[in-house]
């Protein structure tokens, strides 16, 4: 046998007891967990040394309300989940930052402000108006309203929103605005020829 030969044979003999010994599965869906235990990649699970399943995809955080973001989007508007009424009608939370620094939040359950923030001196918000966490609790304390099931739109003047609601009697608005000395301006026009009702607070 020439010195080739046996070099390419003891070569081959190194490997296959490199492979045996380090016991590595190849091919198939089968994914080998790392030192610590954690699965690469596919959806399978290792124990880790203190026996408790790894996923290789951490679960997803409960999340609040008020951090997730739904369907009812306004681009520039951040928009969140207020819950679901008892008939069912999803409902959303619009946040509109005024350029004097105040907060408000604005739902499509009565094209209603839910909560309000102005800064104070150090620029930290305090809030000045506080309402609920869900829509759930308007309906449990019996205050009952329509759902704005459009979109709302920015105002031209991009300082506010526009809530809209077709009714057989007309076309209801609500405008809600901010402007840069937190003055918080609310219109609802009815929709059945009444004159508008115009309401200010200074936040």
């Amino acid at each position: 046998m020439s010195a080739k030969c046996i070099v390419i044979s003891a070569k081959c003999l190194v490997l296959s007891v490199w492979c045996a010994l380090s016991a590595v599965a190849v091919g198939g869906d089968l994914r080998a967990p790392r030192a610590d235990g954690v699965v690469l990649g596919g959806d399978l699970r290792a124990p880790r040394a203190d026996g408790a399943a790894v996923a290789s995809k951490p679960p997803s955080r409960a999340r609040t309300p008020l951090e997730r973001r739904r369907d009812g989007a306004v681009p520039g508007i951040v928009t969140y989940d207020f819950g679901k009424t008892a008939s069912g009608e999803r409902t959303h939370i619009y946040r509109i930052m005024g350029k004097g620094g105040a907060v408000l939040d604005l739902t499509d359950y009565g094209a209603r402000a839910v909560r309000a923030y102005k800064p104070g001196v150090t620029g930290r918000l305090t809030e000045t108006i506080g309402g609920p966490d869900s829509v759930i609790d308007y309906e449990k304390a019996g205050d009952l309203a329509e759902v704005y099931r459009m979109k709302p739109i920015r105002t031209p003047d991009m300082t506010g929103l526009v809530f809209t609601l077709e009714t057989t009697n007309g076309v209801k608005k609500v405008t809600h605005t901010l402007d840069k000395a937190n003055l918080w301006v609310e219109v609802r026009e009815a929709g059945d020829g009444e004159a508008p009702q115009k309401v200010e607070r200074r936040l």
